[in-house]
Parts: C-alpha cells; sequence; structure tokens
C-alpha cells in the first residue's frame, strides 16, 4: 500500500473514531435489522413468554422507541412457538397471539405447536393458513391420527406431517 492510500485510509479511520453516533440517530429502518439479527437465527419465539431473551418482547422493554420500531418489523413477529401449556388464562393467551399475528403483518408464519389440545392451537390459525410456510405439531400419536381425522380445511397446502 503506498503512503498517500495508507493516510487516506488513515484519514477515514480517524473521521469515522472521532463521530459520535449513537444507537438513538440510527433510523428505524437500520434498527429494524439489528434487530432481526440478535435473535437467534431460525429460532421460534415463545408468544407466551414475555421475558424470554430469545424473543421480540424482550426489545420493547428497553424503550418507547426500540418498542415502537419492534412491534413494526414483522419479521420478528413471524416466526414462533404456541405452548398453551403456559397460558393460565386461554383469552389473556388468545390476545397475546392475536397481538403476534397482528405484527406479523403478511409475513409467511412458521410456527411450532407443543400442545395437546390441538383444537386450542390451531384455532386461530385457520383464516391464515394460506400464510403458514412451516407448520411443526408436537403431539401424540393418537393425537396425530385425530389432527388427520380433523382434516382442518386449507392446511393440505402444507408439506407432509412428520
Amino acid at each position: 500500500m503506498s503512503q498517500a492510500a495508507h493516510n487516506s485510509t488513515t484519514d477515514v479511520i480517524d473521521a469515522f473514531s472521532s463521530a459520535s453516533i449513537s444507537i438513538h440517530d440510527l433510523p428505524p429502518e437500520i434498527l429494524s435489522r439489528i434487530f432481526f439479527f440478535t435473535l437467534p437465527f431460525n429460532c421460534e419465539f415463545e408468544v407466551f413468554d414475555k421475558r424470554s431473551i430469545d424473543s421480540p418482547w424482550v426489545l420493547g422493554m428497553v424503550c418507547s422507541r426500540w418498542r415502537a420500531i419492534a412491534w413494526q418489523t414483522p419479521d420478528l413477529w413471524s416466526s414462533f412457538k404456541l405452548g398453551w401449556h403456559l397460558v393460565n388464562n386461554r383469552s389473556r393467551g388468545l390476545d397475546h397471539l392475536k397481538d403476534v399475528l397482528a405484527r406479523s403483518r403478511q409475513a409467511p408464519l412458521s410456527t411450532s405447536i407443543s400442545s395437546s389440545d390441538l383444537q386450542l392451537g390451531l384455532e386461530p390459525f385457520m383464516p391464515l393458513a394460506s400464510r403458514l410456510c412451516n407448520l411443526r405439531i408436537v403431539c401424540t400419536l393418537h393425537e396425530l391420527l385425530l389432527f388427520r381425522f380433523w382434516g382442518f380445511a386449507g392446511f393440505e397446502k402444507i408439506g407432509t406431517v412428520d
């Protein structure tokens, strides 16, 4: 590297080092991408566990600006687990799920349901079946047979059941 190129590179580094850029100065579009990369890759967050560090719920606890940006970033809300066993109040649980689905807007959905009550677990998804790109159901063989017997309309578009 020539001396001139080295000096130019050093000048650029010095300019960035002396710049006072705060995270509060970043535009919402950049923050939303940073938020996306703070969550584990291919990790589904638990809808009903608002304290999980691996969920977008945590981003909303930092400050009102972060909450507004996180709530408006559909990709943060499109991959999740439903553990109905964590819900004490079905009505409140459905409200949490509706919030997540609203925040996901039209993003393709990926979800796991670990409930032994498939009807309760799948009920909110019936109108959204076309948005489901991945549905994983953790259940007993008996429950799987019931699920196939019920024949939920719209779910035939989703791949095979393992």
